[in-house]
């Protein structure tokens, strides 16, 4: 698993998918039209998911992992 934290478009998170195919990665980013760009690069890799936080909020994390949880329902 990699973690991508500010992810934005989702152009680092690819590399290291392309290397190891059976990787999953979890992205995290706050700006919407970055990660629109990156929901659109990887709609049909199921391996991805991405998470709006606010990094400088501390429960950051927590949220993250609900708002992950929500959108794979």
């Amino acid at each position: 698993m990699t973690d991508a934290v500010a992810c934005g478009t989702g152009s680092i998170t690819a590399r290291p998918l392309a290397r190891f195919p059976q990787a999953t990665s979890t992205g995290v980013d706050l700006d919407p039209a970055l990660l629109a760009i990156a929901e659109g690069t990887f709609a049909s890799d199921e391996r991805v998911s991405l998470v709006t936080a606010d990094l400088k909020d501390p429960d950051w994390p927590g949220e993250a992992a609900l708002r992950q949880c929500a959108r794979s329902s």
